[in-house]
């Protein structure tokens, strides 16, 4: 799919996802759309802070993306996209739950899922890319 249509997809993503009421069970439902762009927004965050903690620009590209940290760590790249296409499964559900469970366990899935990520984070921080 090129730039135009991926934009067009996008768009009408977001346009469908503005009139979904996230909140009417949970407060913690406003959550749900964190959750459905979740990977995009921690390879975000990861590779900035660990840019940053090396003291380079966090705008400039390099080899350090979550993908090439996994596939240092030995897995295979058929491996790393199964891996991937969990996680994105995972967070989607998880985005659904958010929406329909009770602020309560709302909050233990979230916290849950923090500190799973926290600890991915540390492991992956701590693979050598350069």
């Amino acid at each position: 799919m090129g730039d135009a249509g991926s934009l067009f997809v996008g768009f009408v993503m977001a346009s469908i996802a503005m009139g979904t009421p996230y909140s009417s069970i949970s407060s913690f439902g406003i959550f749900a759309p964190l959750f459905i762009l979740a990977i995009p927004i921690y390879e975000t965050i990861l590779v900035s802070v660990c840019r940053i903690r090396k003291g380079k620009l966090p705008f400039l590209g390099s080899k350090d993306h979550y993908a090439l940290r996994l596939e240092k760590l030995g897995f295979s790249r058929k491996k790393i996209l199964i891996i991937t296409y969990a996680a994105s499964i995972f967070f989607s559900a998880g985005a659904y739950l958010f929406t329909s469970l009770t602020t309560g366990c709302s909050l233990i899935l979230f916290v849950s899922v923090t500190v799973a990520m926290w600890i991915l984070s540390i492991t992956l921080a701590s693979v050598k890319v350069d």
